[in-house]
C-alpha cells in the first residue's frame, strides 16, 4: 500500500513537473508543438480521464491520469495564447480546425465522438474507454512522423519523462492485487506513446548534431 503511495505520488510530481518545463519552452518558443495535436489530446485525455474513473476503483491511478488532462489543457491554452498574440483570429482558428488536420488527427477526432456515443447509448464505459485510447494512439501519428511539427525543438528528456512516468502507474496497478486487467491498458498505452515519441525526438537530436 504505502510503496503504491509512493510511486503513484512520484509519478503525480514528474508530470507536474515535467509540464513545469514544458510550458516553459512553449511560452520561450524552444518547443515546436502543433495545436491541433495537443488540442486533440486534451480532449481525449479528458474522454478517457471521464471513462477510466469507472473501469478502476482506485483514486490513486486516476489522479495520475487527471494531472496528465490537466497539464495537457494548460498546454494547450498557452499554445492557443501565442497563436492569438501573433495575430492568429478566432473565427478562423475554429473554422478551419478540421480543415487543418491531416487523416490522423482526424481519425482521432472521430474515434472520440464515437467513444462518447458508445459511453451513452451502450452505457460502457469499459468499451468507450477502449475506444477512445485508440483515438489517442491516432492522435500521435502525425507526431511520429514530424515529432511536433518540429523536431529539431522537440526536446527528448520531456517526453521520456512523462513516459518514466506512466511507467510508475502501471507498477501502482500491477501492484494491486484487486486491479483489473482492464486498467493497465491507459497507462501501458500511454507509456509505449511518450517513449516513442522521446525516442524520435532523440534520433532526431542525433541527426542534427552531425549535420
Amino acid at each position: 500500500m504505502y510503496l503504491s503511495l509512493f510511486l503513484g505520488s512520484v509519478a503525480v510530481v514528474i508530470t507536474l513537473a515535467t509540464f513545469l518545463f514544458y510550458n516553459r519552452d512553449v511560452l520561450k518558443g524552444d518547443v515546436g508543438p502543433t495545436m491541433p495535436s495537443w488540442l486533440l489530446w486534451t480532449v481525449i485525455t479528458l474522454i478517457n480521464t471521464a471513462t477510466f474513473k469507472f473501469v478502476s476503483e482506485s483514486w490513486l491511478t486516476t489522479s495520475a491520469i487527471l494531472v496528465d488532462c490537466i497539464g495537457g489543457f494548460i498546454t494547450t491554452a498557452l499554445i492557443f495564447y501565442k497563436a492569438m498574440r501573433q495575430g492568429a483570429s478566432l473565427d478562423d482558428f475554429f473554422k478551419g480546425l478540421w480543415k487543418n488536420m491531416n487523416v490522423w488527427q482526424r481519425t482521432a477526432a472521430t474515434l472520440s465522438f464515437l467513444a462518447i456515443l458508445v459511453w451513452i447509448f451502450f452505457r460502457s464505459a469499459p468499451l468507450a474507454n477502449v475506444v477512445v485510447l485508440v483515438g489517442y494512439a491516432a492522435a500521435f501519428g502525425p507526431t511520429y512522423g514530424t515529432v511536433l511539427a518540429d523536431p529539431k525543438k522537440e526536446k527528448p528528456r520531456q517526453w521520456i519523462a512523462w513516459a518514466f512516468a506512466h511507467s510508475l502507474i502501471v507498477s501502482v496497478v500491477m501492484l494491486d492485487p484487486e486491479a483489473k486487467r482492464l486498467e493497465l491498458v491507459t497507462p501501458v498505452v500511454y507509456t509505449l506513446l511518450h517513449i516513442g515519441v522521446g525516442v524520435l525526438a532523440c534520433r532526431d537530436s542525433q541527426e542534427n548534431e552531425t549535420t
